[in-house]
């Protein structure tokens, strides 16, 4: 790849002109680059405060000081950031980077060529959680003296033509990288994938730009996939139990509610399935609560492998578990599962050697046959449960019972749902 400079292509751009033409083109060439320089630079804040903006939703929300300096680590590695700052809508500064020894006002700052402050508010679900402040220094001609540029403005008045023929396509020349650039990053931003990295380009000073732009994207990139794996984590920590693995009552109520808005949408029927284990205070008391815990484990792994991937296998606490079967409409079918996991639960027994062994009392429920609401539901379902206990334990009650066992006792209150 051939190696190319900002200078080299103004220096080819003027050599075949006369003394006069050289002021001149050294006149439009610091004009140009000016114009460049502080373009680049706002363009550069922009681009740096759009990509902190779209990593600190978070990190506003929560307040986290810590985790708002480590958003700002990446603006340190790069030369070209003055100060960099994040703050929350009351104005407060969550946290700060400034380049070492570097104190200036920046008022005064933003009057020096390719020194540019970008603002960019940190929105999270159309609401303004804050702000993330970043001024860049892409200063190439600050040097340039001012008397070199006022002994040429009588050249300028004869040369006007020149100038414009000169200046026009040498800015859309330096300016190409500086724009592919823009473009590459705002498809970034618009993505959100911080996977992507910019294209190495054939221009010198770009390329130190696009290095810290990847170094940048690559510490995001690793910060995001690690609010993925965190947010993962609290919702495995809101939802599941932790004993078990199986669903909480929380998420067992949220795709209960599913079921019964798909049901109101499509007419699709679903079953629910009480799980009452038989004899664990026993086993509790007499071999421990590790091996208690042992078996709920195990009991819970066995009847969620038995159960299809959208069904749900819930745990409503202690030795009750529940399970939601949606789109199964027959109760033959849902009596078969239910025996399925009957059978789950003896095979749980294995974990110990001990003589309790616990079985399940399981009560089966059809909506909407057989109640029209999900309390109504569930209530039925207890006492279908309560049934299989009194009748001996160990076997599948539906709620729907034949007319000859109605004189069955009643439950006296109603567990599944509290």
């Amino acid at each position: 790849m051939k190696d190319v400079s900002f200078s080299k292509q103004i220096r080819t751009a003027v050599v075949g002109t006369s003394v006069v033409a050289v002021l001149l083109t050294a006149l439009a060439s610091w004009a140009v680059l000016q114009f460049l320089v502080r373009s680049s630079a706002q363009e550069r804040a922009d681009t740096l405060a759009g990509i902190l903006a779209a990593n600190a939703p978070a990190i506003i929300s929560l307040k986290d000081h810590a985790r708002a300096a480590e958003l700002l680590i990446p603006t340190s590695t790069s030369h070209h950031v003055l100060r960099a700052q994040l703050s929350d809508n009351t104005g407060a500064v969550l946290g700060k980077y400034n380049r070492k020894g570097e104190s200036h006002d920046l008022a005064l700052l933003s009057d020096v060529a390719g020194v540019r402050t970008a603002k960019t508010p940190v929105v999270y679900d159309g609401e303004t959680l804050g702000s993330v402040e970043v001024t860049v220094d892409s200063s190439v001609v600050a040097s340039i003296p001012t008397l070199f540029v006022l002994a040429s403005v009588g050249v300028v008045a004869l040369l006007l033509a020149s100038i414009w023929a000169l200046a026009l396509p040498l800015e859309k020349r330096i300016s190409k990288p500086l724009l592919n650039l823009s473009i590459f990053t705002r498809r970034i931003r618009d993505t959100k994938d911080y996977s992507m990295r910019v294209p190495v380009s054939p221009v010198r000073e770009m390329r130190g730009l696009i290095d810290d732009v990847n170094a940048m994207l690559g510490e995001i990139e690793k910060k995001s996939r690690a609010e993925q794996d965190r947010s993962s984590e609290l919702s495995k920590l809101a939802f599941y139990d932790q004993l078990t693995g199986a669903a909480n009552r929380s998420l067992f109520r949220d795709r209960l509610g599913r079921c019964i808005a798909e049901f109101q949408n499509h007419r699709k029927g679903f079953a629910v399935i009480g799980i009452d284990l038989d004899h664990f205070k026993q086993l509790n008391d007499t071999l421990g609560h590790q091996i208690g815990d042992n078996f709920l484990r195990d009991i819970a792994t066995n009847c969620i492998r038995t159960l299809r991937p959208n069904d749900t296998f819930a745990r409503m606490g202690g030795d009750e578990f529940i399970a939601l079967l949606p789109n199964v409409d027959k109760l033959e079918d849902a009596m078969a599962i239910a025996e399925k996991l009957r059978t789950a639960v003896a095979e749980g027994n294995h974990v110990h050697h001990g003589t309790v062994k616990c079985s399940a009392s399981i009560g089966v429920g059809m909506f909407p046959s057989d109640a029209a609401n999900a309390s109504d539901l569930l209530g039925k379902v207890d006492a279908a449960m309560y049934r299989a206990k009194s009748a001996g334990r160990n076997r599948v009650e539906p709620v729907s019972l034949p007319a000859d066992t109605t004189d069955r006792p009643r439950p006296p209150e109603l567990r599944l749902y509290r």
